[in-house]
């Protein structure tokens, strides 16, 4: 998408960091561009807004899983002192430091979707 000096509204009414913002105008982009049974599916239950709030909620949410799985694999090796035991709980608050504000965006994106389906049910797809 050329950049044509117009800031795109990615999230009305949300502030959104910047790699939030970014990673929900790529995720935006490709949902226009490559439409699919899956995004479909999404559009119809979350919409724009949503969609751009689950793409924030997820590049916010994953590091900060990887990062706390990474102070679980320390603690586990340190065998309960010195400095990896330290490093270990340090890399679990960076996570969970990260996975809250994740978490807030996909509750934002469920009320984003309610706004937008109005009376409308939610779908869900069915497996043949």
């Amino acid at each position: 998408m050329k950049n044509t000096g117009q800031k795109m509204q990615v999230a009305p009414g949300h502030l959104l960091l910047p790699p939030e913002r970014w990673f929900a105008s790529f995720v935006l982009e490709r949902r226009r561009t490559q439409q699919t049974s899956s995004l479909s599916l999404l559009d119809h239950n979350y919409g724009p807004e949503g969609i751009a709030l689950m793409a924030a909620g997820t590049v916010t949410a994953f590091p900060g899983q990887v990062i706390g799985c990474v102070g679980i694999v320390f603690l586990l090796s340190s065998g309960g002192h010195g400095p990896h035991f330290a490093a270990g709980y340090l890399l679990m608050g960076v996570g969970v430091l990260l996975v809250i504000p994740g978490s807030i965006r996909y509750v934002q994106r469920i009320y984003a979707g309610r706004r937008f389906r109005g009376d409308s049910p939610f779908v869900k797809r069915v497996r043949a």
